[in-house]
């Protein structure tokens, strides 16, 4: 069986179109409450994914960057849409990618942006997507140096633990902002 990645995604800077744009592809199914990858290829790609004469799982890897995946609690938190996704093994780069290339033919302001963890926490750490750069991380943190114990036990530890990917996503959306203003200024 796959290990979990559990991806928090926030999608920053868009204007009313690309916001609409995106709410409608993120949409869950009624009487559902997260959105499944055939039910986004379906609206991604205008029709359907592949038939079964060709292999399922690795047009997924192909396309997406894992061979399953759910996006989960999509909401709009003051213009920011935020939302999760769980699959399997890895981060799906290829996935956040080509929202983010969607999102810019309309939108070139827009920047997805992000942490992201293993459920065996090896790895974890954060990510950026935005016009012209990219940028995915991991932390320091790795499966033996976890105090296993004290993780399920101590909210305290585990917070410095989560505190670790925030603290990488902040670094990482620093050295943007400064690539941006090098850029400008250059």
């Amino acid at each position: 069986m796959a290990n979990s990645m559990y991806t928090w995604v926030q999608v920053e800077n868009l204007n009313s179109g690309s916001k609409e744009k995106l709410e409608k592809l993120l949409e869950p199914e009624s009487g559902s409450y997260n959105l499944d990858a055939t039910t986004f290829s379906n609206r991604y790609f205008d029709g359907k994914e592949p038939d079964e004469d060709y292999d399922l799982y690795s047009f997924r890897i192909d396309e997406y960057g894992a061979k399953w995946w759910y996006i989960n609690d999509y909401y709009d938190n003051d213009g920011v849409i935020l939302f999760n996704i769980e699959s399997a093994w890895s981060v799906p780069q290829d996935l956040l990618k080509k929202l983010r290339d969607w999102l810019q033919k309309d939108n070139s302001k827009v920047v997805i942006r992000g942490t992201y963890e293993d459920e065996s926490y090896n790895p974890t750490g954060a990510f950026i997507y935005a016009k012209d750069y990219d940028d995915i991380e991991d932390t320091d943190l790795d499966a033996e140096s976890i105090d296993w114990d004290k993780m399920y036990e101590d909210d305290d530890y585990r917070e410095s633990l989560d505190q670790k990917r925030f603290d990488l996503a902040d670094s990482l959306f620093k050295s943007y902002e400064e690539t941006l203003k090098e850029n400008k200024d250059g």
